[in-house]
């Protein structure tokens, strides 16, 4: 009776050893491919990583290099408007008034420039203004004669007064073109284009660099 007892005690502890013992077995005999092995180890490979930002660093000083000569587009806009108010005496006369002057300014340019690889550079501008002016005496000026009678209006009979004194309004454009070519500092298309290439040469020894170092470690994983 003891020794069933013995038995069955020993069984009952073997089970669970028996049940921890077939995930770890199969875990054991988990098969990867080549090629699984392969990924796995270039995932997380964070030196690899890191590695791989060293080409798209390289593309973007190229892409600011070449900016340098891209063409440019300017717009610039101005606008003004005062009013004044001048104190005459007549000198002649003694008659004193008081003058409102108005003044209306208003200035477009619209510019397009590019400096090319030859050191040649160029702007075309493109100008518009417009100017609007108007002075009027605070009260109105009775014109007289030389005996300094008012002049009256025949059909009215009203003394002519000055209201305001109207300028024509003035609306002009221009375009302007302009060139500059070094002749020494930054002349050529050679010169010039030292920082593209070796933004671009750098981008290419960066992509090769990475290329072997994915080659290494593929080899180790072989």
């Amino acid at each position: 009776m003891d020794e069933k007892r013995s038995v069955g005690i020993f069984y009952l502890f073997l089970l669970p050893l028996l049940g921890l013992a077939s995930p770890l077995r199969a875990q054991e005999t988990m098969a990867l491919s080549l090629e699984e092995c392969i990924h796995l180890v270039l995932e997380n490979n964070l030196d690899l990583k890191v590695e791989e930002y060293t080409p798209h660093s390289q593309e973007m000083d190229i892409l600011a290099a070449k900016g340098e000569f891209d063409p440019g587009l300017s717009f610039t806009g101005s606008y003004l408007k005062a009013r004044t108010k001048t104190f005459t005496v007549d000198n002649t006369t003694g008659d004193q008034a008081t003058v409102i002057g108005d003044f209306l300014n208003f200035q477009l340019d619209l510019s397009v420039g590019q400096r090319l690889l030859t050191g040649t550079g160029y702007q075309v501008t493109f100008s518009n203004s417009l100017e609007d002016s108007s002075v009027a005496p605070l009260d109105p000026i009775v014109l007289t004669d030389e005996s300094g009678d008012p002049i009256l209006d025949p059909e009215t009979g009203e003394p002519y007064k000055i209201v305001s004194f109207d300028q024509p309004r003035r609306i002009s454009s221009s375009l302007t073109f302009q060139l500059t070519q070094s002749l020494l500092k930054g002349f050529g298309r050679r010169v010039n284009r030292t920082r593209i290439t070796l933004a671009e040469y750098g981008h290419e020894t960066s992509k090769d660099a990475l290329e072997i170092r994915v080659s290494d470690i593929i080899l180790q994983v072989e």
